[in-house]
């Protein structure tokens, strides 16, 4: 019983400071993220094909770009 409690402890002090580390890190990634806003006209006569080139681009973003999340 007293080896399976040390063997506990001793895990637990090893895994332990990796995981907050591993935290750390996931919080310090997040502060670099970058959310960007725009607002624009688009012209009634140009909609349509403004809306087709822009699905295209948020896809080709979404799949090539690293770290693009969404648009």
């Amino acid at each position: 019983m007293r080896a399976k409690t040390l063997a506990m402890v001793s895990t637990a002090l090893f895994v332990g400071p990796l995981l907050l580390k591993e935290l750390s890190l996931s919080a310090e990634a997040g502060q670099d993220r970058v959310v960007r806003l725009a607002e624009l006209e688009i012209d009634p006569a140009n909609l349509e094909p403004y809306k087709a080139a822009l699905r295209e681009e948020i896809a080709t973003s979404i799949r090539v770009e690293p770290g693009v999340l969404t648009l």
